[in-house]
């Protein structure tokens, strides 16, 4: 309630000898009284013993008397719990002898709780304290402002047991209020209020949006928002709103809302969290000529060192492009990664692979290689760009769509299905398929292995792996091998059989029983 101007001149409570005041966490503003020649000075002038004011918050009282002085009650009999005087522009207390902030003076039996006060107090005389004037009566879990009050004191006369100073600072800290219920009956945003009742504040909760970023080694986001449970006033809703993730880092991340706060007729705000995708940034490694991964942490116009690939591919937060404007790439130093990051090698002309790359371990990674970029169809001074593995080179991919190829600007991007084991390679089917580790065939040698049909157009990419100890007993069957048939415009490439034993009757090989397509960079030991 605003009092000012809803009452009479200088209207107070005379003795109040009710059982009780119960203020419903209500506050009452703007109350004003200018009496300087009287004694027994507040909102109540006396509180009898065997009544109570509870629940009630004072809010710019200003108070002008002579002797036993407080915003609240002048001279205290009863039982004061869970109130507050407090100043947001004007408020203040002062007078001559026995002056508090929320109580002049606390009489024999009389008691308060949980209360405190934190307006300006002042006074000419003796007994002038930021919370009571004079006590001899008992206070528990109360507290004043020492910059707020201006005193240095709770209690100037008396017992001081039960009663703390606090700076402005502390003053907005619910740790520092012990003893206070913030369960059920206060509530507090620490950093920006002083302890508020929360009985008539209303709740209202804020459900954050969910979003994506780019990482930017920050875990703030400017682009949040969020729905309120109910139409609010804004007015009433303070502060300014600030959105951050649980970790900075690329990767799923729990988004959660502070900044926001209200006053003691706003809102009690609580928060449901949101889901950021925090999505990993792009660092390119750039020559206008071949471009090389080499050994050691430089990084120029010609190359980049595994040190320096490793300090981005390796952290997480970003896809690498190691791209050739004018010319090949090459790798000729060993690159590993494990957090699910992407690593593309991009050339104007072709790509040389001279050491192993891997990205098994861990969360994995992917691998993608763009080659013949330096035309739209991949075709450069009439010879058609490729990519080669050196001999005895691997690429270690986890299972699943890790490894594409792209042929040329304007060319379709060829995802392939990476398989590494041979329940995989039984069902591999007719799609683009990769090995991304060497496989273990020697079961095949009690079970029945069926030939593979490689599909028109598709392509089957050892990654330099191997295939071991593959048995294939199909004694009456023509097209016999791993693959039965190879298609036109199919590939296989870059592929090892170790030790296999293949029987069939017509069109029979280690590699395919007849291949209309393209085999390269394979070999095959064993019995055929």
């Amino acid at each position: 309630i605003d009092m000012d101007n809803k009452l009479a001149a200088n209207f107070y409570f005379d003795t109040f000898s009710a059982a009780e005041f119960n203020g419903g966490g209500h506050v009452l503003r703007n109350f004003k009284l200018d009496l300087p020649t009287n004694d027994n000075l507040g909102l109540f002038s006396v509180l009898a013993a065997g009544s109570s004011i509870k629940d009630l918050g004072l809010v710019d009282a200003l108070v002008k008397g002579r002797n036993v002085v407080g915003a609240l009650v002048g001279t205290n009999n009863g039982i004061i719990s869970n109130s507050y005087a407090t100043r947001s522009v004007k408020g203040s207390v002062s007078g001559v002898d026995s002056v508090g902030g929320l109580v002049g003076a606390n009489r024999d039996v009389a008691a308060i709780s949980k209360s405190y006060a934190s307006g300006l107090v002042s006074g000419t005389g003796q007994n002038v304290a930021g919370l009571v004037g004079s006590n001899n009566a008992f206070i528990t879990a109360s507290y004043w402002s020492i910059e707020g009050t201006h005193q240095s004191t709770g209690v100037s006369d008396g017992n001081t047991d039960g009663v703390s100073g606090l700076t402005e600072e502390n003053f907005k800290q619910s740790s520092q209020f012990s003893g206070f219920d913030f369960a059920n009956t206060w509530v507090q945003y620490d950093g920006y209020t002083a302890p508020l009742l929360r009985s008539f504040m209303k709740t209202l909760t804020l459900s954050i949006a969910s979003g994506s970023k780019t990482y930017d080694g920050s875990a703030e986001w400017a682009g949040g928002s969020y729905t309120p449970s109910m139409a609010v006033d804004a007015s009433k809703l303070l502060g300014t709103a600030r959105y951050t993730a649980d970790s900075k880092d690329a990767g799923s991340r729990t988004l959660s809302l502070s900044g926001l706060y209200s006053g003691q007729d706003g809102y009690i705000i609580s928060y449901q969290t949101g889901a950021l995708t925090i999505n990993k940034a792009l660092k390119t490694f750039t020559g206008s000529g071949s471009y090389s991964v080499v050994a050691g942490s430089q990084e120029d116009s010609t190359s980049v060192g595994t040190g320096k690939l490793n300090e981005f591919l390796g952290s997480g937060n970003y896809d690498v492009t190691v791209s050739s404007t004018g010319g090949n790439v090459y790798v000729n130093d060993s690159v590993s990664w494990n957090n699910g990051a992407t690593l593309t090698l991009n050339a104007h002309n072709n790509i040389y692979i001279n050491k192993n790359i891997d990205a098994s371990g861990g969360s994995g990674g992917k691998l993608v290689l763009q080659y013949g970029q330096g035309s739209s169809d991949g075709s450069i001074g009439g010879v058609v760009a490729d990519y080669t593995l050196a001999k005895g080179v691997k690429v270690n991919l986890q299972a699943g769509q890790n490894f594409s190829t792209l042929l040329g600007s304007s060319g379709t991007q060829r995802n392939y299905n990476v398989i590494t084991s041979l329940a995989e390679l039984r069902s591999s089917g007719v799609s683009d398929v990769a090995l991304g580790a060497d496989i273990d065939a020697s079961d095949t040698a009690g079970t029945n292995f069926n030939p593979l049909s490689l599909g028109y157009g598709k392509n089957f990419d050892g990654l330099g792996h191997s295939i071991s100890e593959l048995t294939i007993s199909q004694p009456n069957s023509d097209n016999v091998g791993l693959f039965s048939k190879v298609q036109a415009l199919s590939r296989v490439r870059d592929l090892g059989l170790v030790d296999v034993n293949i029987t069939g009757q017509n069109a029979v090989g280690a590699l395919a029983g007849k291949s209309s397509g393209i085999i390269s960079n394979s070999y095959a030991t064993g019995a055929v």
